[in-house]
């Protein structure tokens, strides 16, 4: 409906929104619309425009990339341990030495390492 109103944007061939991808947490879709080359940037950039100003205007908000990272380290010192993550005894970090709690054991060092040499 919006493309009817601008007179640059030519009914033959019809325009057409086509779903071009299905991303990870996305629906990518691309607006194809026939113009005269002499107004193919001007239209382009404005219609880029006008496009997301009707997806605010319709409450439709553009998600950005979003990674959750989990760490198997038992022995992390006590402010990167969940509230309700504690040791083998049920003490969490913070009831631990400060000095031990500073650093990886040696378990999880050599796990790390052994990670790093599959990976790399």
């Amino acid at each position: 409906e919006q493309l009817k109103q601008d007179e640059r944007v030519l009914e033959d061939p019809a325009p057409q929104v086509l779903v071009t991808n299905l991303g990870e947490s996305s629906v990518d879709l691309s607006l194809r619309c026939w113009s005269e080359s002499s107004n193919f940037w001007a239209l382009k950039f404005e219609l880029n425009k006008k496009v997301k100003l009707w997806l605010d205007a319709e409450g439709i908000s553009i998600p950005f990339p979003q990674r959750d990272i989990h760490f198997d380290w038992p022995d992390a010192p006590a402010k990167l341990q969940r509230p309700d993550q504690g040791d083998e005894d049920g003490a969490s970090a913070e009831e631990e030495d400060s000095e031990t709690s500073e650093r990886p054991s040696k378990e999880n060092e050599a796990r790390a390492a052994e990670e790093r040499d599959d990976t790399g």
